[in-house]
């Protein structure tokens, strides 16, 4: 097993961590998740990239959680680590469900992509978004 090329992307890693992490936790395999996880090896320092099975899991569900609990992990504004609906309220310090209304009320951004059948935006976008509308500083 030879590691891929790419350049080690600390956004590019984290969002796919997330999406990953999030794979792991709806108990979702397959061709969806063997290319997250291919993702995630993609920019994972060694010698990460090199788990597979429960290790990797392991690893990966260790990052996504200092990733969603560490305030100095923060994404900067210019991120295009993809966010889904939990994290934009983790990163807003705000309730999933007042994220839910933004939605519904069309508040926030469009989506760009849709990760695991569930919306997902690009920080950036929420970013501006939330500074523009007073929502972050």
């Amino acid at each position: 097993m030879s590691k891929p090329t790419h350049a080690t992307d600390p956004d590019a890693l984290a969002g796919a961590i997330s999406a990953l992490a999030d794979l792991y936790t709806r108990g979702i395999g397959g061709g969806e998740r063997g290319q997250a996880v291919e993702l995630v090896r993609q920019h994972a320092p060694d010698p990460y990239w090199r788990w597979t099975g429960d290790k990797l899991r392991e690893w990966v569900m260790d990052e996504y959680r200092a990733l969603r609990t560490g305030s100095e992990r923060r994404p900067g504004p210019q991120s295009n680590m993809p966010v889904g609906a939990v994290e934009i309220a983790d990163l807003l310090g705000v309730g999933r469900s007042t994220v839910d209304q933004w939605r519904q009320r069309g508040l926030l951004p469009e989506p760009r992509w849709t990760v695991g059948g569930r919306p997902a935006w690009a920080w950036s976008d929420i970013a501006t978004w939330a500074a523009e509308t007073g929502r972050i500083q």
